[in-house]
């Protein structure tokens, strides 16, 4: 039911910028003293709203986890976007316990995020994200009543900073907060990703 209730808030959040982001622009064109109707305006084209792009993440160590996330999106307005894709992690631990030894698996799950720009190249993130994690990890440790795969469910939110590439493309840093860090979540705060759109 919490998964539900932050969908809904998700939502509820992206329209209001969405709502709020219509208005500032109809009134600027207002501003610049012509006032055109909806149906003098002219739409984007679908394939200049929708777009593609991902991460990949690696961290080497006694923990070592690989990442990719690929992501399709589109593009309410300039300035808000929203975007959902598959994440894929292979995840291996080095244990210095010669009866644990080297625990390796993968895990899958997806997000979705909405993305609006504040100022420029600046924005704001939130995202919700699900990932089946394999709980051979937390029975090593001694936490034998998980079995299979664990549900773990992420909100991050946070913001950062886009470099445009051309026209359509641009590399965004993002950083974000995990608001529902639990023992079992892989990524610790802060997260910090690089990603590309196109």
């Amino acid at each position: 039911m919490d998964t539900l209730r932050r969908i809904f808030y998700i939502f509820l959040l992206l329209n209001s910028f969405y709502l709020l982001t219509n208005a500032q622009e109809r009134d600027t064109l207002y501003d610049e003293g012509e006032y055109y109707t909806d149906e003098e305006e002219e739409k984007p084209r679908l394939n200049n709203r929708v777009f593609f792009g991902g991460n990949f993440g690696l961290s080497f160590g006694r923990e070592s986890l690989i990442e990719i996330s690929p992501l399709v999106g589109y593009r309410f307005t300039p300035k808000l976007s929203v975007a959902v894709g598959p994440v894929y992690q292979y995840y291996r631990y080095k244990s210095f316990n010669p009866a644990i030894g080297t625990i390796r698996f993968h895990n899958i799950g997806g997000r979705v995020f909405g993305r609006y720009i504040i100022y420029k190249n600046f924005f704001a993130q939130i995202e919700e994200s699900l990932t089946f994690v394999k709980s051979n990890l937390y029975q090593a440790f001694g936490d034998s009543t998980k079995n299979g795969y664990i549900p773990v469910n992420d909100f991050l939110v946070g913001g950062g900073i886009r470099q445009p590439i051309g026209e359509r493309a641009a590399v965004n840093l993002t950083i974000l907060y995990n608001l529902t860090e639990s023992e079992y979540t892989l990524n610790p705060n802060p997260v910090i990703r690089f990603d590309f759109v196109f």
